[in-house]
């Protein structure tokens, strides 16, 4: 889970076209395409923003596990500023289960005060199965700042 938060002069209307661009945002930009190339879904509804990635063009169909990795966020206007804030997430599911199966195992541990190692087991399986999906979060990261920067620098080009 990250948060992010990040202003610009710049008009909403004008960042917004800017981040549903992705091809502009991600021109002369290298990435590490083993997994497939980084295409970012932008869906705007009432200043309310959701942005997904998604891998194209790899060895294996990327599913995004249930909800996969995401960005949602507000974007806003004030005083001359645009703010894009929210929150970047890795299936929030998975993680909750992982967190719950995490508190039955620490209750059995007093409980019966012994140690399992199946638990720990299932931990480093899951960040070997998640491993892909959380370099997204630095993709999308990366991708709202390159896309803010973008559209300052073409305002600068007017």
């Amino acid at each position: 889970m990250k948060f992010v938060k990040i202003s610009s002069p710049l008009g909403k209307d004008e960042l917004l076209a800017t981040l549903a661009n992705h091809e502009a945002v991600n021109e002369n930009v290298k990435f590490d395409e083993r997994y497939g190339k980084p295409v970012i879904l932008v869906k705007e509804k009432n200043n309310r923003i959701t942005m997904t990635c998604r891998m194209v063009g790899g060895p294996t169909k990327d599913n995004g596990f249930v909800v996969g990795t995401f960005f949602r966020g507000r974007i806003s206007e004030k005083r001359g500023e645009t703010i894009l804030k929210g929150i970047l997430t890795t299936a929030p599911i998975y993680h909750l289960m992982m967190l719950m199966l995490t508190g039955v195992f620490i209750y059995r541990c007093i409980s019966l005060e012994g140690f399992s190692v199946v638990p720990v087991i299932l931990l480093v399986f899951s960040y070997f199965l998640f491993k892909n999906e959380y370099k997204k979060q630095g993709i999308i990261d990366r991708y709202i700042k390159r896309a803010f920067r973008r559209a300052e620098e073409n305002k600068k080009t007017r």
